[in-house]
């Protein structure tokens, strides 16, 4: 494997172990206190089975070890149904979720820091008037990070103001200039030429270090101020409302994590891209317009999505990897029609399903060389892997040449009499089910009843897709996933507002918080809310004649974040695009 395929799968398992660390955190302490959900539990057994698969490809053996271990605790407890008297689980996932953070560290100083994994800056506050405070929701909306820069310019320096001058001018280059402390027309008349200076900039203090690289500065010293130390000038403290905010029955507990790209912050290319999706699915007449929405969503796939033929690469990687493992001799063919490029929620559901069919190809399908043999087979199995689009629709095969599917097998472990041998659809049925597995002995690679349930899942619930099975007894099997950019679904989250249904989608949706009325300023449908010690305005639709207490909906949508005051909040759930246009085209109403 080339460095750098290797760089984009140590890049796709530096995410995941992020995604997933927190949650197996959580876990440990809802497993430590009390019975966790039967989902929860499933989603902990699903992540780990994905997380050991993931890092044993790498030679992450630590890892694949820790896993292992969790994962038979957790499959105990999802064929019983119920937690077992297992008290060791949480300090096994505590020492997973330490293993990755020294495996992260490595891979962090390998592959460059991501904006996640930065220390915790020091606590600097901050207080601004209205311009300043206008000027730095703008900077937050925009993904930048603001910087505190204390400078002091040698005393003995000839000509010390037009050097700090040339020092201000080098910063406002590459950043926004908030303020000057003290301001420069009383720092000309001054004697020590010791100055703070308040910007914000996408870029990291590295990048201002070597801008502010200017001779005569004998100290420079950056600290980023977190934009929640963010207050109003003093003598407009906000009061604190009394007894605090009261939060909202059932409120999904939701902020949505940022995470940058080489050029743009991922999150905002997902939501254009969204948008983009939206504008081709609208029910419009005008088809200059629906072009337009087309060729603007090719380009934002083509900025924010991953190649299709690199996600197919790895599979195949995978695949000899497993093979390797197994004792199995492997040729493995990748086909990829044309230069197709995904889109995150596309890529994550593929990755997913790639993963389990091509262990299962590999593992239950090929034969070791020995019965290859004795079959009239060459000792060398073959898997392919095959990827195109034709009309708008994708479709993505795992064949291999193995045994194929056992079916007398598969029926006698379902004890299922109502499916005929012949019955392909019927016999896939039963391999999809939850915890599904023929094997009586557990292995590292399969054996647990982890696999096609998990495709079926990805394949029906996420891509709104469907999944067929061809197999022949001694010529191998065939997977053939299919969908489509309008199968596709989203998640979004049910919101009731001022009477009516909104699906607010997950890629517009900030934050979910509860929200107390009593924190509210303004008047006449014009209301303003302070989360986080940012004033963001309150947006009310028709049927609100003022936000009242309940749940608090932070929305990026358009030229700034805006809060919509909801009575209730559903968790989330899936929707097509078809579903969510409706709600879309009213969040965008009076934004673009």
């Amino acid at each position: 494997m080339d460095a750098a395929k290797n760089r984009e799968l140590k890049l796709f398992f530096r995410d995941d172990a992020h995604r997933i660390q927190d949650f197996l955190r959580s876990f440990a302490q809802a497993w430590a206190k009390a019975d966790p959900s039967a989902n929860e539990t499933a989603r902990c057994f699903r992540d780990v089975h994905s997380l050991k698969s993931e890092a044993a490809f790498l030679g992450y053996t630590d890892i694949a070890d820790r896993a292992e271990k969790i994962e038979k605790i957790l499959a105990a407890a999802r064929n019983a149904g119920k937690k077992p008297r297992d008290e060791e689980l949480p300090g096994l996932l505590e020492d997973l979720c330490r293993c990755l953070l020294q495996t992260l560290a490595i891979l962090n100083a390998e592959l460059g820091e991501p904006d996640d994994c930065r220390p915790e800056p020091e606590a600097v506050e901050f207080s601004s008037d209205d311009f300043e405070m206008a000027m730095l929701q703008e900077a937050q909306y925009r993904g930048e990070r603001f910087y505190r820069i204390d400078v002091e310019i040698d005393s003995c320096e000839p000509m010390p103001f037009p050097r700090l001058y040339l020092l201000v001018n080098n910063l406002e280059l590459c950043a926004s200039l908030i303020r000057i402390t003290p301001p420069l027309d009383i720092l000309k008349q001054d004697k020590d030429f010791l100055v703070s200076l308040y910007a914000t900039t996408s870029r990291g203090s590295d990048s201002l270090e070597e801008a502010l690289d200017v001779d005569g500065v004998i100290s420079l010293e950056i600290t980023e101020i977190p934009f929640g130390h963010i207050g109003p000038a003093s003598g407009e403290e906000e009061e604190e409302a009394p007894g605090g905010e009261q939060p909202a029955e059932s409120l999904p507990d939701y902020t949505r994590e940022e995470r940058k790209s080489v050029f743009l912050y991922q999150d905002e290319l997902a939501l254009y891209a969204f948008i983009a999706a939206c504008l081709s699915a609208w029910p419009a007449k005008d088809s200059r317009g629906r072009l337009l929405a087309k060729a603007l969503s090719i380009i934002l796939r083509r900025q924010s999505g991953l190649s299709l033929a690199l996600i197919m690469e790895k599979a195949g990687e995978m695949a000899n990897e497993v093979a390797s493992r197994l004792g199995k001799l492997l040729e493995v063919e990748v086909r990829v029609s044309g230069d197709v490029m995904v889109l995150p929620i596309v890529r994550d559901a593929v990755n997913g399903i790639l993963t389990h069919l091509v262990r299962n190809a590999v593992d239950h399908g090929i034969e070791t060389p020995d019965k290859r043999n004795d079959a009239g087979k060459l000792e060398w199995g073959r898997v392919i892997l095959e990827a195109e689009i034709k009309k708008g629709t994708y479709t993505i095969r795992v064949a291999d040449d193995g045994e194929g599917i056992r079916a007398s097998e598969i029926l006698e472990a379902a004890g299922n009499p109502d499916v005929k041998s012949g019955d392909t659809a019927g016999i896939l049925k039963i391999l999809t089910r939850p915890g599904f597995s023929t094997r009586k002995q557990v292995s590292s690679v399969s054996g647990r009843g982890v696999g096609l349930d998990v495709v079926r899942d990805l394949v029906i619930g996420r891509l709104g897709g469907k999944l067929t099975l061809d197999t022949k007894p001694g010529k191998g099997a065939t997977f053939t996933v299919s969908f489509s950019d309008k199968t596709v679904k989203y998640p979004a989250f049910p919101a009731r507002v001022g009477g009516r249904l909104l699906l607010m989608p997950r890629v517009m949706v900030e934050r979910i918080f509860p929200l107390n009325a009593e924190k509210l300023a303004g008047s006449n449908r014009s209301f303003f809310y302070s989360l986080d010690g940012v004033s963001c305005r309150v947006r009310l639709f028709s049927g609100q004649k003022e936000p009242r207490s309940g749940a608090g909906i932070l929305v990026r949508a358009g030229a700034a974040p805006f809060i919509i005051a909801a009575s209730a909040v559903e968790e989330e759930r899936m929707f097509r695009l078809a579903e969510l246009v409706p709600s879309v085209s009213v969040l965008l109403a009076r934004d673009f």
